[in-house]
């Protein structure tokens, strides 16, 4: 009587699979954690640069003046801008959250993602020698409370002598910088960047961890 022989694999060939599969993951890990990671701050930063636009579009719209601010979860305001966890369109001027429930005082707002912060310590390699303007005020000296301003021009502006000027004092326009970071899980760090410039252009930039784009 002829045998067949069975189909099927051998625990040695299960063994090489399994292994071949473990090496691979073990490889991949690192890559996929990190590109979460980025992903997720880049989608906080597309965010705030949307907010920013609606807040020029509005001032323009609305032929005010209007502030870009943050606030904490319990709708203070952070002593820093690594401590915003809530950007919003100030238009009531309170520098806090309008949560009356009133449609006609409702502020547009976002959401800082966890594990992403605003920071003033950007990396080695800054992102201002590929701007087309120089920050002003710089990066370290945002506030919380007035992240950026625009005029009813729709134009970057900062308040001197009580008026909100493109130009500001020493013929230096007025342009904004802001650099956001976070860490994955193993430790590398991240970092994106939002630019204002003083005619109102808004950018994201990506950092790969040796250029800006």
């Amino acid at each position: 009587m002829k045998r067949h022989r069975e189909s099927g694999f051998s625990l040695m060939e299960v063994v090489i699979v399994l292994s071949i599969v473990l090496v691979v993951s073990a490889l991949a890990t690192p890559s996929i954690i990190s590109s979460v990671a980025a992903v997720k701050m880049t989608s906080t930063a597309q965010s705030f640069a949307s907010l920013l636009q609606d807040a020029r579009m509005k001032a323009a719209r609305d032929n005010q003046t209007y502030a870009v601010s943050c606030v904490q979860n319990d709708n203070t305001n952070p002593t820093s801008i690594d401590g915003c966890k809530i950007l919003f369109i100030d238009t009531d001027g309170s520098h806090t959250l309008n949560t009356s429930g009133n449609l006609s005082k409702m502020e547009l707002d976002v959401q800082v993602a966890s594990a992403v912060k605003f920071t003033t310590t950007p990396p080695s390699t800054t992102v201002d020698s590929v701007l087309s303007f120089t920050p002003n005020p710089t990066a370290a000296s945002v506030t919380p409370a007035t992240m950026a301003y625009f005029n009813p021009r729709g134009l970057a502006c900062q308040f001197e002598a009580g008026r909100c000027v493109n130009i500001a004092s020493g013929n230096k326009p007025t342009g904004f910088l802001y650099y956001l970071t976070s860490r994955d899980v193993l430790g590398k760090p991240h970092y994106a960047a939002v630019s204002v410039s003083p005619s109102g252009r808004i950018k994201v930039w990506k950092f790969n961890g040796t250029i800006w784009s």
